[in-house]
């Protein structure tokens, strides 16, 4: 009976201290790093033209949902994607930003609201501004770095 008595007690300290020693759930940091990757390593990546750099900002399955174009699946429709963007001419993006982010309680799942602004040349030659908002569906994977899941966006009319 004592034994019983010991090993209860071993166990129960044993649940206790794995209790306290699990990480709590640091939203605002999960919301920086988002922000970081939306503002800083993609923003940046696009405005150099790094494809690499824009692609390595999603998940291998994740979805690309354009204007008035089918829905496309995976990182070489993604790369597809955003080389015929950044082949438009005089293309520029001005601003691209995330105006909310949500972090899941459980610390895997996110989205965000934003806008964005465009500059580029229309087929006459002429200077245009093309001002729209986005909603991303993120994931925290694995390696601990957050990626785009779905990707939607539309212009403002």
């Amino acid at each position: 009976m004592r034994w019983r008595v010991s090993i209860l007690a071993v166990l129960a300290a044993a649940i206790q201290g794995a209790c306290a020693q699990s990480p709590t759930l640091d939203k605002a940091a999960e919301e920086a790093a988002i922000r970081e990757v939306a503002e800083g390593s993609l923003l940046s990546a696009a405005m150099a033209g790094d494809l690499d750099g824009v692609v390595a900002a999603y998940t291998e399955a994740a979805v690309m949902m354009p204007p008035g174009a089918p829905s496309e699946r995976g990182l070489d429709a993604i790369r597809m994607l955003w080389t015929s963007f950044l082949e438009l001419p005089g293309i520029e993006i001005q601003r691209m930003d995330e105006a909310v982010i949500h972090v899941s309680d459980s610390g895997d799942m996110a989205y965000s609201l934003g806008g964005y602004q465009l500059g580029y040349m229309d087929s006459e030659g002429n200077a245009q501004v093309e001002q729209g908002k986005h909603v991303r569906v993120w994931e925290k994977e694995t390696d601990g770095a957050w990626r785009i899941a779905v990707d939607i966006w539309n212009a403002n009319p």
